[in-house]
């Protein structure tokens, strides 16, 4: 697959692991990518050159294109932890083009992590990832809420949270 942007813009790239049992590692050659959305809800926005992306779970970054254009980008999204070699060949790869791009991508694919021993690069990258709700906070003469967990941990969520305390107004964003 072959997709052509324009130097200097930002695009957004959803992304989505639809499988029943593999977690993906998705990365764009020398860019990074502004995570800007998880499962739907606005996030803290950090930015990563890949990501492993869960079973179900769905992302959405900006990406700025900002290299050199004289050449083109590979796209991977390539399985992570698995046992079997043989899955581990299969890989997606798609193109970034510039519009004004004069060369092929070329050279190796971008490597994944190489942590296959060490889940916690993955682990921690994933408790990294802050919805924007989680630090909205209420202020009431009877509520005060301040939300710090997770993204993947389990959680109320705010309306949820506030239907139980009635009185709790939306106050702002920190």
């Amino acid at each position: 697959m072959l997709w052509i942007f324009v130097t200097g813009k930002t695009y957004r790239f959803r992304v989505h692991n639809v499988g029943i049992s593999t977690s993906l590692n998705f990365r764009i050659q020398n860019h990074n990518m502004l995570l800007v959305e998880a499962e739907g809800t606005y996030t803290n926005q950090q930015n990563y050159t890949n990501l492993d992306i869960h079973v179900g779970q769905s992302y959405s970054f900006l990406v700025t294109m900002d290299q050199n254009a004289s050449t083109d980008y590979y796209i991977v999204a390539s399985p992570r932890f698995i046992s079997n070699p043989q899955w581990s060949q299969v890989t997606g790869v798609a193109i970034l083009q510039y519009s004004n791009s004069k060369g092929k991508a070329s050279g190796p694919l971008p490597d994944a992590p190489n942590d296959y021993y060490d889940k916690y690069y993955s682990i921690n990258q994933a408790r990294s990832i802050r919805s924007v709700q989680e630090q909205i906070l209420f202020l009431n003469w009877n509520c005060f809420f301040l939300k710090k967990k997770s993204y993947f941990d389990s959680e109320l969520s705010i309306s949820d949270y506030c239907s139980v305390f009635e009185g709790c107004n939306f106050y702002g964003c920190i």
